[in-house]
């Protein structure tokens, strides 16, 4: 985790023309390849690619950028004041990089995703126009997990404090002790509460009622504001579990032999939503073969990333999308990366392996094929033509002619198979209909099942009817899942 935020511009080696494009890239790695191992992207490929200017910003995440107890002593939301800040300086200084600051594009991936779709829905980034477009891979203001209420982030503010031995009996007293506290031994506490406690208590941006005034659901339904043009998308390599790398070696390093175990609990009870609800865990566990024994670990591990990254990454990506084109706010084009393809041992997806053009990069000679270095190409020439145009297809906002690279991209709209996205495999397909029935599960049977809380359903649940046994009775009258399109 970084306690400080970074940025940095990049251009190609090549002149360009003035009032270029200008892509603004929030990460939050931790270190440099150099320093840590980890990958630093450095915007190069693309920027030569696209003839465009590529800015990577970090900010700061975790405790450091979001801690808030709820009080005037730590307000939180600083990790989104960064990107702000970042933003806001792109607007000033990019002109004398040769970048037209009223061409710029919001990116990032994964976690970072989700908080910085959070400014598609703010007056103080939409209105001053600090951006026109968004590219968010692997992320969305839906997550469940994106945004935190007042009341859990005081609660996590004094779990944290606990943790570390602050006394607790104010928030004036808590915040003291925290800021005293070296970073190192903040890092270590807030990593050990995540792999106890699960993606629910980890923290983000806080619905504090003055930056980020309401749920993101519900600032969604709200009239668009201005116009933002987004291309959203997800990778099927992705998962909480493979998210929580550094969850995992943390606990290995302390010699904590079943905090395996433990954060794989912490992560299936985070199915029955923030308030755990039983009905819905039994559901999900239900839907998704969940249950488990110590001898087979592997296919449940599989089960319960399946499961997860259903919940919080690829259903609340296309739910984004949806309401993003249904509200008319801007141009809508979705993708998805399908399983195997990339390098899962590097650290970034396929997706951004492939955008930020990875195979060229001269420190992975040898390590891409030809194929994969086709596709990356074409990706590159996608995501340039969004960035100029808001449209993946075509290369200015006057053009109107179709891609010569690649099949075109279709809009996000639907169709008779659902809405249309873009495969990113060899030969880039369009597809229809990502996850319908999976996704169906969550948006439809779930949101059910929940309204039906003190309902009379109740009392089947308390007189020991379990999902497992309702609903195969269920699918094997109706012939197909009760939650699926067309049931």
């Amino acid at each position: 985790m970084c306690s400080h935020p970074e940025w940095r511009a990049c251009q190609s080696g090549t002149e360009k023309a003035p009032n270029a494009s200008v892509l603004v890239f929030f990460h939050n790695t931790a270190g440099t390849e150099g320093s840590e191992g980890r990958l630093v992207i450095d915007g190069s490929v693309l920027a030569a690619i696209g003839n465009l200017i590529v800015v990577t910003a970090n900010y700061r995440v975790g405790v450091f950028g979001f801690l808030s107890s709820g009080s005037r002593e730590a307000t939180g939301n600083w990790g989104l004041l960064d990107q702000v800040a970042a933003l806001t300086w792109v607007q000033t200084h990019i002109g004398a990089f040769g970048g037209d600051p009223r061409r710029v594009s919001l990116a990032a991936d994964r976690g970072g995703a989700d908080v910085a779709s959070l400014h598609l829905l703010l007056t103080r980034t939409t209105g001053p126009r600090l951006f026109r477009r968004a590219l968010l891979m692997g992320g969305s203001a839906l997550s469940p997990a994106a945004v935190i209420s007042p009341d859990r982030a005081q609660q996590q503010a004094v779990a944290l404090a606990r943790e570390v031995s602050c006394p607790t009996s104010s928030s004036r007293e808590v915040v003291s002790c925290l800021r005293q506290k070296p970073a190192n031994v903040l890092n270590d506490a807030q990593t050990k509460l995540l792999a106890v406690s699960g993606p629910f208590h980890y923290w983000g941006p806080v619905v504090d009622g003055q930056y980020l005034r309401e749920a993101p659901a519900r600032a969604l339904q709200r009239p668009p504001g201005v116009k933002v043009d987004l291309l959203i998308g997800s990778s099927q390599d992705d998962g909480l579990i493979d998210r929580a790398k550094a969850v995992k070696q943390f606990e290995e390093s302390q010699g904590r032999a079943n905090s395996k175990a433990a954060f794989y609990q912490a992560l299936q009870n985070s199915l029955g939503g923030e308030d755990s609800d039983a009905r819905v865990l039994a559901a999900a566990t239900w839907y998704y073969s969940l249950e488990h024994s110590a001898d087979d670990y592997a296919s449940f591990s599989r089960a319960l990333e399946n499961a997860t990254r259903d919940y919080f990454i690829t259903c609340p990506t296309i739910d984004m999308a949806r309401l993003w084109a249904r509200r008319a706010r801007g141009n809508v084009f979705m993708y998805h990366a399908p399983e195997s393809y990339g390098r899962g041992s590097l650290e970034l997806l396929v997706d951004v392996q492939h955008a930020f053009g990875l195979p060229f990069y001269p420190g992975h000679q040898g390590q891409f094929s030809l194929e994969e270095k086709s596709l990356s190409l074409k990706v590159m020439q996608y995501v340039s033509n969004f960035i100029r145009s808001g449209n993946p297809n075509y290369p200015h906002e006057f053009s109107r002619r179709a891609p010569e690279f690649a099949a075109p991209w279709p809009d996000f709209v639907p169709g008779a198979g659902g809405e249309s996205y873009k495969e990113f495999s060899a030969l880039l397909p369009s597809r229809q209909g990502l996850k319908q029935t999976d996704c169906s599960f969550w948006s439809k049977y779930i949101r059910t099942l929940k309204a039906s809380a003190g309902s009379g359903s109740q009392r089947g649940w308390e007189l020991g009817w379990g999902l497992s046994s309702i609903l195969p009775l269920a699918v094997r009258g109706l012939g197909c899942m009760p939650w699926a399109a067309g049931c």
